[in-house]
């Protein structure tokens, strides 16, 4: 893989968090606004709308992420099978976290070694 299509790959791996603090800053602002003002129902919806957006493209790329990674950990020739199952089951359950870690321990240090090389 090549190093623009790893940076890509990373920015792709960090967007569902952008997603996540953009619903998080509609949802906290749609509050603090209907504690101090009196609105109508239809005006709410309204002004809920783009958590709904945030939210559909969290679970969008969340959901491609996880097939991306899966595929990438199962095809993954460096690694044995007691580490694919473990990468595996971050993914499944833990995969906001595991995907930025898998990225750069398996995708961004192409070897996967965590030893510093010796020059």
């Amino acid at each position: 893989m090549s190093r623009s299509a790893k940076i890509f790959l990373g920015i792709l791996t960090l967007l569902p968090f952008v997603f996540f603090a953009m619903y998080l800053s509609v949802f906290f602002s749609f509050f603090r606004e209907m504690m101090y003002h009196r609105s109508s129902s239809e005006d709410i919806f309204f002004r809920f709308a783009p958590a709904f957006v945030y939210i559909g493209l969290l679970v969008v790329s969340k959901i491609g992420l996880l097939i991306y990674y899966l595929i990438h950990a199962v095809n993954n020739k460096k690694l044995d099978s007691t580490e694919r199952i473990v990468w595996i089951l971050i993914f499944i359950f833990v995969g906001l976290i595991g995907f930025p870690i898998y990225w750069y321990l398996r995708i961004w240090k192409e070897d996967g070694s965590l030893r510093p090389t010796v020059q």
